[in-house]
């Protein structure tokens, strides 16, 4: 198994457990949708590559679907954030997993003969994530203290936060986004300003 692969693996296992006690958990456990078969044809996608070149690397464990169809949903709206629907294309898995969704896989192309990928982001049901060391994870790894919490669901996409009261008494707010190498990325922001006060590298 690639380095990538086994780390998609460790991040979907970590987003499992963190459901153990919410009343779908035994269905997401239960999905075949995230066998390592599935996100080993991820990791061949690479940089530079065409939509046709893709599409052949995801065979056959992932359909292209014909429009994209899934962009324009919710939560997809709020998860994904590119909104450029000429310079995208979607595969879908066969299954589809406990949040009621197939996997998918956001491929994003530097022009509409999507000749050239610049960035790819996967869907497991628990957010999304980039396959390649492109765009969004540089702005994930770019995101600073002062920044606002817009610009950082603008360039990463919305996430669920976690509220905690910090030692001077203020409620802030935990954003957890995973980067292509593994990394798990806490964002923590005040929650009276959402202004980002700090970020740290989590990963085990």
């Amino acid at each position: 198994m690639k380095p990538n692969s086994a780390a998609l693996l460790l991040q979907l296992s970590v987003a499992m457990l963190a459901c153990a006690f919410s009343s779908d958990c035994a269905a997401q456990q239960g999905s075949s949708a995230i066998e390592s078969d599935l996100l080993e044809r991820t990791q061949d996608v690479r940089l530079g590559d065409s939509a046709a070149e893709v599409g052949r690397k995801l065979k056959p464990f992932w359909l292209p679907t014909q429009t994209n169809h899934f962009l324009t949903q919710y939560p997809f709206t709020r998860l994904v954030p590119y909104t450029n629907s000429a310079v995208i294309r979607e595969w879908q898995s066969k299954d589809v997993i406990a949040s009621g969704w197939p996997m998918l896989v956001f491929a994003v192309f530097s022009s509409p003969a999507k000749t050239n990928l610049v960035d790819a982001l996967l869907f497991s049901g628990h957010g999304v994530q980039p396959l390649v060391d492109g765009l969004y994870q540089r702005n994930l790894l770019g995101i600073r203290r002062g920044d606002s919490v817009e610009k950082v669901y603008a360039l990463l996409g919305r996430k669920e936060c976690e509220y905690f009261r910090a030692e001077d008494g203020k409620w802030h707010v935990t954003l957890t986004y995973f980067g292509c190498h593994g990394e798990f990325i806490d964002i923590e922001v005040d929650a009276g300003t959402g202004v980002v006060l700090k970020t740290a590298d989590m990963t085990i």
